[in-house]
């Protein structure tokens, strides 16, 4: 049942897809100073709807993501799973010092939010979205 409900918000996030410019970020959120991707938006309420001849353009440039994606560990923010909670007892702090301290793992990041179709890679040898299949 798990598998299932996980599948399912994989493929839900992968494909809520809107027109370029639909969105926009908040005005107030301007400032990117801690490296992260913006993970707020908002209607956009001077949106020119585009023609339809330029929404079904092979390169799909003009449909962009609006949901944020999920990363390999399961989450659409990264949690470092090698820090711990602010809980333990000071024994367990001196244990945790005996041990050897496991290489720190890389933090996983994904795609941008409002980032078009057009960039998205290939999966398990599928072409992206609107590219010719060989």
């Amino acid at each position: 049942m798990n598998y299932l409900r996980a599948q399912i918000a994989r493929i839900s996030a992968g494909t809520h897809i809107s027109p370029v410019d639909y969105y926009k970020f908040e005005e107030d959120d301007e400032d990117d100073s801690d490296g992260e991707g913006r993970d707020s938006f908002v209607e956009n309420p001077d949106f020119e709807p585009q023609r339809v001849q330029e929404l079904i353009d092979q390169g799909l440039s003009n449909w962009v993501h609006h949901v944020q994606h999920i990363l390999p560990q399961g989450r659409c923010v990264w949690v470092n799973p090698a820090v711990k909670a602010d809980t333990e007892d000071l024994e367990d702090e001196e244990e945790e010092e005996e041990r050897e301290e496991p290489d720190e793992p890389v933090p996983e990041h994904g795609p941008p939010l409002l980032n078009p179709i057009s960039e998205d890679s290939e999966v398990d040898l599928m072409p992206r979205p609107g590219q010719p299949a060989s």
